[in-house]
């Protein structure tokens, strides 16, 4: 997770450099920043730990993921405009985590508006009961680990 962070920070770094050639000024809602990445973080913890201690007894669980970060890739509007989508298909992706950083970050960076505080706020507390779950769980399943590995 910190290698994905310290990733993340450069590719941060490359957006913002290119933001500010291409517009001659990063905005100043981007210090709504923090507000998106301490969730971010703590959904990536938990899910990391609960992955990790559950790995470790399925196998083939990484197969499984792979398809399920593509699954998810796609269903994110990150290469398309979630307008162009029905409303029905809006509301089924405000329960997506991921679509609510995505909404974020666009507000922020690309329409230089606050991010919508109320999916913010239940992200938060979606990652941080994720976050404590994720470790609970890795906490409990690592006895084992010596055994199954």
């Amino acid at each position: 997770m910190i290698s994905g962070a310290v990733t993340e920070l450069f590719a941060l770094g490359i957006f913002l450099a290119g933001l500010l050639i291409a517009r001659g000024t990063v905005p100043v809602t981007a210090l709504w920043l923090p507000v998106l990445v301490i969730p971010q973080l703590l959904f990536t913890a938990g899910l990391c730990w609960f992955l990790a201690a559950l790995g470790v007894y399925m196998r083939d669980l990484s197969q499984i993921i792979g398809f399920i970060l593509n699954l998810v890739f796609f269903l994110t509007p990150i290469l398309y405009a979630d307008t162009a989508l029905p409303a029905a298909a809006q509301k089924i992706l405000g329960v997506n985590p991921v679509y609510v950083l995505v909404r974020g970050y666009r507000s922020i960076f690309l329409e230089n508006q606050a991010p919508a505080l109320a999916p913010v706020a239940t992200l938060f507390l979606g990652s941080l009961l994720l976050a404590a779950g994720g470790y609970w769980w890795f906490r409990r399943l690592r006895r084992g680990f010596a055994d199954v590995i």
